[in-house]
């Protein structure tokens, strides 16, 4: 017959089919039978022929010399036809058997593939691989160290566009079932210094848009993890690249340490190179549990979450732990934004060790008051918000933290610029200062730390004050200090200096306060009498007592008035009176019953 287009359909079809499967992937047919038995009918030159062909390939090999690599002891039957219509609408290529081998992997298959013009694969799969042969034909073992075993077994029908298979899929009209095995599969990359995982534990594709995972067990170092859930929308399987994989899944672990999932580097010129990437085709909804977690010096237990994850996008809500002798609760949200990567965390937390709390995070990279130094039990809520390039090198302009927060059975032990008080007050206890309660406020903002003015009432002294740090380690203090009668005996005598303040103040209550102020870094501290806070108590002090003048000595009549003043009244500051001055004034107020505007001289000497 003459059948020219007929013939070249099928050498196209044959020279596509073994291009895909064998030529692109470097395989050479290194020996094996092929036996064909084949019929033909039909009238010369009156249309297709009928055709059909019994094939038998025995002892079979394959090899990719450029890796050393080869499949052998392959064993295959079965029949191609041309069907009744003769056509390729109505071809069959049925494969009763296929069998190879290499190494411990072998691999058996039986199918069939229909209508050559729109071709549809069914095909049944069982396969016993060993994944470090696996990953030498895939080329993974450039990239990782792979070994372990998978067992699976697949069921497929994929509907074909062309006569490409496999590059030209028609996956709505497809559909994969079957599970896989994993048995001691270990991975590790190549060009991270990283521990190796492994992994045991079983998945399920229950269709092509959900793959089920059933105790998946991952050991990494230290670490171990226990997973179950399912994963939606997998491009590898659906072929849809534009359907985003929706992660489902709980994540149980005996004991997490989180060095174990972080890539370490050898030297800082090689953390320049590298950029943190939040991928931008993942979805993750996660509840994780976790029993014991260790991130360098921190420890924590009985972990318990939510985890979400969207492109450029995370967050871990509804999180609670306990740790450093207390419990912490949080939400964290991180987003990479503009080549950012922004945290915005709110924190609870109740009876943490505050003096751990320093130690575990390094004294928050300051010196001037550390683990040592503090002792007592911290309780609080707090918002902070910080950032980092792509490197993960802190911004620190763009630190913010607004908290409160109380310390009870606090401690201050051998804190330097609080024994530099001795400067005024000589007191042994200033050594080991305690106290039961106290409450205050921290703020960051614009690279300094702001503390609320503050009360404390210690076995010590009682002092009042406010402090800044800022982030090129200078800081400043300004105390109003409060000495019981005992103590302020006790100073006195030992250092009669202590009366020559220049103002001393009287809280009211018979408690005397002296104004300090303590200005530092981290090499050095001076202490010295605080001459401003002085004035500003003062001026307080003036306009209290004034306005209790006012009320005392003004007309009922006229009181509402005066109140309307209040803020309006100011002090003048004068030069001194000379005597006659003073007598003439002390003259017109015996006369005159109306209060009179203090004059004040003030002396910085």
């Amino acid at each position: 017959w003459d059948d020219q287009a007929w013939i070249a359909k099928m050498n196209n079809w044959q020279k596509t089919l073994y291009n895909i499967f064998l030529m692109n992937r470097n395989f050479r047919i290194r020996g094996g039978v092929l036996t064909i038995e084949s019929a033909i009918t039909g009238i010369v030159g009156k249309g297709t022929p009928a055709v059909s062909l019994d094939y038998k390939i025995v002892k079979g090999i394959l090899k990719i010399e450029e890796r050393n690599l080869k499949i052998s002891d392959i064993y295959s039957t079965g029949r191609y036809t041309n069907g009744e219509n003769h056509n390729a609408t109505s071809s069959e290529l049925k494969v009763d058997t296929f069998f190879a081998r290499s190494g411990r992997s072998n691999i058996s298959l039986s199918g069939n593939i229909r209508n050559f013009k729109n071709p549809v694969i069914l095909g049944n799969i069982s396969a016993d691989l060993e994944l470090d042969k696996f990953s030498q034909f895939t080329g993974l073992s450039e990239k990782f160290n792979i070994s372990g075993s998978v067992t699976c077994k697949i069921k497929l029908m994929l509907s074909i566009l062309s006569l490409k298979p496999f590059e030209s899929v028609d996956w709505s009209r497809s559909s994969i079932t079957g599970s896989l095995n994993l048995t001691e599969a270990q991975i590790k990359p190549l060009n991270k210094i990283m521990p190796a995982s492994f992994i045991n534990g079983k998945v399920e594709i229950h269709s092509m848009n959900r793959v089920v995972l059933k105790q998946i067990n991952i050991k990494t170092g230290k670490s171990d993890l226990t997973m179950n859930g399912s994963i939606k929308n997998i491009s590898i399987i659906t072929g849809n690249n534009s359907a985003l994989p929706v992660f489902e899944c709980e994540v149980l672990s005996n004991e997490f340490h989180i060095d174990d999932f972080l890539i370490p580097y050898s030297n800082k010129n090689n953390r320049k190179d590298e950029k943190i990437v939040f991928p931008d085709s993942l979805n993750i909804d996660a509840i994780f549990k976790v029993k014991d977690f260790h991130s360098g010096k921190f420890k924590a237990s009985d972990l318990d979450g939510n985890l979400k994850y969207h492109p450029k996008k995370l967050m871990i809500q509804n999180f609670s732990m306990k740790s450093l002798g207390g419990s912490i609760s949080s939400k964290l949200t991180i987003e990479e934004i503009q080549n950012i990567i922004t945290a915005d965390c709110e924190a609870q937390l109740t009876h943490v060790d505050i003096g751990d709390l320093f130690y575990t995070f390094n004294n928050f990279r300051q010196d001037v008051i550390k683990s040592d130094h503090l002792d007592g039990m911290l309780s609080g809520k707090a918002h902070f918000v910080t950032a980092w390039d792509l490197s993960l090198n802190l911004l620190p302009e763009k630190i913010k933290l607004t908290s409160e927060i109380i310390i009870d059975n606090g401690e201050l032990i051998n804190y330097e610029p609080m024994l530099g008080l001795s400067k005024f007050i000589e007191v042994e206890e200033l050594e080991h200062i305690q106290f039961e309660t106290f409450k205050t406020s921290v703020d960051i903002h614009e690279k300094r730390v702001l503390i609320s003015q503050t009360d404390i009432r210690s076995s010590a002294l009682s002092l009042s004050g406010s402090g800044e740090h800022r982030f090129d380690k200078k800081y400043t203090y300004r105390l109003r200090v409060q000495l019981s009668d005992v103590l302020w005996k006790k100073a006195k005598r030992k250092k009669p200096e202590n009366t020559e303040f220049g103002y001393i103040i009287d809280d009211g209550y018979g408690r005397t306060t002296i104004p300090i102020i303590i200005t530092g870094n981290k090499d050095s501290f001076e202490i010295d009498y605080d001459k401003q806070t002085a004035r500003s108590s003062l001026k307080e002090k003036v306009q209290k007592e004034k306005q209790l003048l006012r009320t005392l000595f003004t007309p009922a009549s006229d009181h509402q008035n005066d109140i309307k003043q209040q803020g309006e009244d100011t002090i003048r500051v004068d030069r001194e009176e000379n005597a006659e001055e003073k007598a003439s004034n002390k003259h017109e107020k015996n006369e005159d019953s109306e209060p009179q505007e203090f004059i004040i001289e003030w002396k910085d000497e």
